[in-house]
């Protein structure tokens, strides 16, 4: 498992692993549990396969935001 990226933002981590899941890498989530009572945390993005990370990092800087297929 690689970390991909971070951020004090869930709904931003939960967004970015629906976008990447959407186009084929599996993904999880740390950290965000540990928010409740801790001033300064982190929720992580985590690839399941390590060998997916470039594929991870190209998508969210090309934006990431749009959809690999129609949904409907």
């Amino acid at each position: 498992m690689v970390k991909v990226h971070s951020s004090r933002i869930a709904a931003e981590i939960h967004n970015l692993k629906n976008v990447l899941e959407s186009r084929g890498i599996q993904c999880e989530i740390r950290g965000e549990h540990l928010r409740a009572g801790i001033a300064e945390t982190w929720t992580e993005l985590w690839t399941v396969d390590d060998t997916m990370k470039e594929a991870a990092e190209r998508i969210m800087a090309e934006g990431g935001d749009k959809p690999a297929k129609p949904w409907m």
